[in-house]
Parts: C-alpha cells; sequence; structure tokens
C-alpha cells in the first residue's frame, strides 16, 4: 500500500474552466481555418490583368509585319574546272508576314481581337546550278550590284539559269487564335 499526500495542491475551478475554454478556441481555430484553406483550393483563381509591358508586347505581336526583298546569294567556283565555271545560288524576289483581316487585306490591329490573321508570302524564292556560266568575279563592286539585282529571279521570268527550284509565288493564310492572356498565339 502506497500513500501519497498531496498537500499545498488545491484545486482552482476557476483556472480549469479558462484552460477548457482555451483548448475549445484553438480547436475552433484550427477548423476554421482548414475550412478557409478547402475552400480557397476549390475556389477558381482570378487571372491577373495584364501589365504595361505584356500589352505592349502583345501588340507588338498582333501586328508584326516583316518585309525582305532583293535578295541574291551566289557563289562561284572557276578553280575547279576553269574550262566550265560553275554558279550557285539563290534569289528571293520577296518574303512578306503581314497582319491582315478576316479577308486577308494587309492592316493594323488596334483594338482587341479573338483571332489574329496573319499571311505570308514567298514570292519567287529560286535555287540554281549553273555550269559554264559567265563570272561575276571580274565586275566592279557598282555593276556586280546591277547584274546580281537583274538575275532575280521572277515568276514567269525568262532566264538562262539551271534550276533546281523553279521562282514561283506562294501565299499562305495563317490565321492564330489569340487567348486573353499575353503571349499566347496558338496556331489554328
Amino acid at each position: 500500500m502506497v500513500n501519497v499526500l498531496l498537500s499545498g495542491i488545491t484545486y482552482n475551478a476557476e483556472k480549469e474552466e479558462k484552460t477548457a475554454w482555451d483548448n475549445k478556441q484553438k480547436e475552433l481555430q484550427r477548423i476554421e481555418e482548414a475550412k478557409k484553406a478547402e475552400a480557397e483550393k476549390n475556389k477558381p483563381k482570378e487571372e491577373k490583368q495584364d501589365t504595361f509591358a505584356e500589352k505592349l508586347a502583345t501588340n507588338i505581336i498582333k501586328n508584326l509585319q516583316i518585309e525582305i526583298s532583293n535578295i541574291h546569294v551566289r557563289y562561284e567556283d572557276r578553280f575547279t574546272n576553269p574550262a566550265k565555271p560553275v554558279s550557285i545560288g539563290v534569289t528571293l524576289r520577296q518574303l512578306s508576314f503581314q497582319t491582315t483581316d478576316e479577308n486577308w487585306t494587309p492592316m493594323v490591329i488596334k483594338e482587341s481581337v479573338s483571332k489574329i490573321y496573319k499571311m505570308i508570302k514567298l514570292d519567287s524564292l529560286a535555287l540554281y546550278w549553273n555550269s559554264n556560266s559567265p563570272s561575276y568575279l571580274g565586275l566592279d563592286k557598282q555593276q556586280m550590284m546591277v547584274a546580281l539585282q537583274q538575275t532575280i529571279a521572277g515568276s514567269g521570268q525568262k532566264s538562262d539559269y539551271q534550276y533546281l527550284l523553279e521562282p514561283d509565288i506562294i501565299q499562305c493564310p495563317s490565321p492564330a487564335s489569340h487567348q486573353t492572356r499575353t503571349g499566347q498565339l496558338l496556331n489554328t
């Protein structure tokens, strides 16, 4: 048999009630926080507003237009076979990439639209390989520029060049779907 004397410890009912009350409040607060976290998880996230830089970038992309014209790159080899010099080259009359309306008329988009239309035009891209061709290397810079400019292939244009890729005009309409967030252009 063990006897324990509890002297000096007195029961305080007020303190006991306060401790129980505090524990209940903590439990209620924990339950409330768990409910808030669950509600936040199920709540659809608000889409943040575009910044000025994002709006500017989107506007630039919507209205981006590129035009490259009159390109002639030529390589001549008159050393391998001096009796029949070879020239190899690529010519391009025009490459354009333009924003258009739904009727494929070039335009600048100023307002918000759901679809962006781009027209890509490749005019007279040609690749040639000529044997026994006259050399442009003996010409001065101005004469060479004129000769290169005049020999850029054109659709339907007659030429003495031997083409590996005949010049032709290719137009490719390309509608792109534009979502409300910046930078999300999707090909459709």
